[in-house]
């Protein structure tokens, strides 16, 4: 009964009850009866009800945060949608050409030699330097940035887009200024960055070097000094050389191009057509370096005296440097140095104390089967280089690799077991052309024992990257099956277990003396206890299943109900069990009958033979017996079912001693419990008690005919 069905019979009997009653508090008495409905009422009320009264409170929270969430990400959509790009820095003051002093070149043009303070307040410029555009043409046009033309000044940030006839920057134009970021890419035209150009900036963390085409050099030291994390050379056609000339029109010695970067951490220099030579020193004590790669230098022949000298590479990448034909010790001191990959070098460079001073026990990896030879000589001389002579277990050698992978009965990759935790390949390494053999195969939670699905289980290492494959099974949810008479008597449970790919036949067994008549499911919904009272209370009818074939995967532990009706008997002519008569010419009379057959009968219980034929009659002092015929199924000694159905929650499962269904198929499967119980199983829907709510209404009916009378009587 709803509370708002309460609320109109209660407001029906406050209108129309004695006011006398009324004043009396009698219309308490009222709401009292209807409450007693309610409450004898409710318990007619199934477990099922309350469950989803539950479960809708459950959802409307889910909801309201739900809601929270997405009134969260609304907000945090329109934050960002609505936060201001970033400006491109724009200077308190505009240059013109008089800002600057020049000097006149050769050809006609001009170079810059620096600021011309007298014809601009300095002191309260902000530091953004944006030159003209009046230096690109003309008499005014400007090619080269002259030496330290700005060293030393309060630069922080500079727009080159007015510069684009710039080719050469002259030794230290930047240095000791405050820029943090830098891009080269307006200046189209740049030939020459020389030697510090940008030194001991500090503040300075990246720089873009996109489409310097034109770009030949680069001179020493030019970022030394600096905080520059990466440096990406990359598709700088022109490019011939990494630390240039120094200021005195010398090649470096000491000092590289980007020499003492302490903050540089990867360096990636390719696609470089006219790139010959990594000069002297060009990265050399960059602390922080620890990758570096060098790839599609088709000219490159050099990579001079201690390139990558007091630095921590761990990894370095040499690939398609087919003129490569000295490595003068660039390598020299890199002890942290422990992979060498190379593809397509030129099997004949020097490299005899390239790696001297590094670290043992390292790996060179050949990318393709034509690398293999040069990868051992690699390795051949790292091991023999001054200052290594690596032996033993601490040598390099030139590396493959097998991998054990693992797989499930869908060949799907196994990254997580059954208990959520994650599954890693093993990854064998060791030097080409040596055995290696098998590790222990995992044992993987929720999986069966594993099978060799393909590679070689021991083998020898090849160049090529091999792979061993092992594949589980996963083992599949239990699931029972009831066999049950339509009056929801057990007739008998039989729980099975087996593995995802293995499949169940849904064709009902044969069960003597019942013939089938419908096939419900129960699915598993969710873990928590709630949900579970649904799942035991709720068979879903499935005809249509009957018959068929389910994986135990796929079946994902659903539950079978298979429903029987009894068979009819009819009664034997010939035979009357219950005093009756039989007037057949031969028969049997078990309780008090006669017999008046014309043939021979026999009367077992107190009756008489009246027929023509021989018959004899034997009393006996007892009750009658009902033997009429009971249905046999396999098992005839039922036991109790459990409190709660197998996987349910509730009380401790009862173990079963195993019994074998008349057409039980061979399935491959595992029959674990079994059970014969004359109990009902749960029927499916809500049940109602509808003698309780008759019993309130009549009370509640006594109970107002009583006060009608006692207050009339007052009256």
């Amino acid at each position: 009964m709803s509370q708002n069905m309460h609320h109109n019979i209660y407001s029906h009997f406050q209108h129309t009850m004695p006011a006398s009653l009324y004043r009396s508090h009698t219309h308490h008495w009222v709401y009292t009866g209807l409450a007693t409905i309610t409450l004898l009422g409710g318990l007619g009320a199934t477990p099922v009800t309350l469950v989803h009264a539950a479960g809708v409170g459950q959802s409307a929270k889910i909801g309201t945060n739900a809601k929270s969430t997405k009134n969260a990400t609304t907000t945090k959509a329109t934050a960002q949608k609505t936060k201001s790009p970033r400006a491109i820095p724009v200077s308190n003051h505009t240059f013109v050409v008089n800002d600057f002093t020049y000097t006149t070149n050769s050809d006609g043009t001009r170079t810059i030699t620096g600021f011309n303070t007298g014809n601009f307040d300095y002191n309260s410029w902000d530091g953004i330097l944006a030159f003209p555009a009046e230096l690109s043409t003309g008499a005014n046009k400007v090619t080269v940035l002259g030496e330290s033309a700005f060293a030393s000044t309060k630069v922080t940030a500079v727009d080159f887009t007015n510069l684009p006839s710039l080719t050469t920057l002259v030794y230290g134009a930047f240095m000791y200024t405050s820029l943090t970021s830098l891009d080269l890419s307006p200046l189209v035209n740049l030939e020459s960055i020389g030697p510090q150009v940008f030194a001991a900036v500090p503040s300075l963390t990246s720089v873009n070097f996109t489409n310097l085409n034109h770009l030949q050099s680069l001179g020493g030291g030019i970022f030394s000094g600096s905080a520059i994390t990466e440096i990406d050379l990359t598709a700088l056609p022109a490019l011939e050389i990494i630390g240039g000339p120094s200021y005195s029109g010398e090649h470096t010695v000491d000092t590289g191009a980007f020499n003492n970067c302490p903050q540089l951490k990867t360096v990636k220099i390719a696609n470089m057509e006219s790139l010959q030579t990594i000069g002297r020193s060009a990265f050399r004590d960059c602390a922080s370096l620890t990758s570096v790669e060098l790839a599609q230098l088709p000219a490159l022949t050099t990579i001079d005296w201690r390139a990558f000298n007091s630095t921590n590479i761990t990894d370095v990448i040499l690939s398609d440097l087919p003129s490569l034909t000295s490595v003068d010790s660039g390598f020299y001191g890199t002890q942290s140095l422990h992979q060498i990959t190379i593809n397509n070098i030129n099997p004949t460079v020097d490299i005899d104390n390239a790696f001297s001073g590094t670290h043992n026990r390292g790996i060179v990896v050949p990318t393709t089967l034509n690398d293999v030879e040069t990868a051992k000589k690699f390795a051949t001389k790292i091991n023999e280089a001054d200052n290594n002579k690596f032996t033993g277990p601490d040598i390099w050698y030139a590396n493959a690799t097998v991998q054990y992978t693992f797989i499930d009965q869908d060949n799907n990759p196994i990254t997580v077991d059954g208990n959520n935790k994650p599954v890693t390949p093993i990854a064998l390494s060791g030097p080409i052309d040596t055995p290696y053999t098998v590790p222990d195969v995992p044992e993987i939670a929720g999986y069966g024992e594993p099978t060799l699905y393909s590679g070689v289980a021991t083998g020898t290492f090849t160049f090529a990257p091999q792979e061993v494959v092992y594949k589980y099974r996963a083992t599949a949810k239990p699931f029972t099956v009831y066999l049950v008479d339509d009056a929801g008597a057990e007739l008998k449970t039989q729980q099975y277990s087996g593995f995802a790919d293995e499949s169940f036949d849904l064709t009902p067994p044969a069960v003597d003396g019942y013939t089938f008549k419908e096939l419900a499911t129960r699915p598993i919904v969710g873990n928590d206890n709630a949900r579970a009272l649904i799942t035991e209370l709720t068979w879903i009818r499935n005809d249509a299943l009957k018959g068929t074939s389910v994986k135990f995967g796929a079946n994902n532990g659903t539950s079978y109900k298979f429903v029987y009706s009894k068979n009819t008997t009819t009664p034997d002519p010939n035979s009357d069990t219950n005093n009756g008569t039989n007037t057949d010419g031969t028969g049997t009379n078990t309780s008090g009958g006669s017999n008046t057959g014309g043939g021979a009968g026999t009367n077992t219980s107190g009756g008489s033979n009246t027929g023509g034929g021989a018959g004899a009659g034997t009393t006996a002092d007892k009750e009658p017996t009902d033997t009429a015929k009971t249905p046999t199924i396999a098992n005839t000694n039922p036991t109790p079912l459990p409190t709660s159905l197998p996987g349910s929650g509730g009380g401790s499962p009862t173990t079963r001693t195993p019994t074998t269904l008349t057409n039980t198929p061979a399935y491959g499967y595992t029959p674990v419990t079994t059970s014969n119980s004359s109990q009902k199983l749960p029927q499916s829907g809500n049940a109602t008690n509808h003698l309780l709510p008759v019993i309130g209404t009549a009370l509640l009916a006594g109970i107002l005919g009583s006060l009608y009378v006692f207050g009339k009587k007052r009256r």
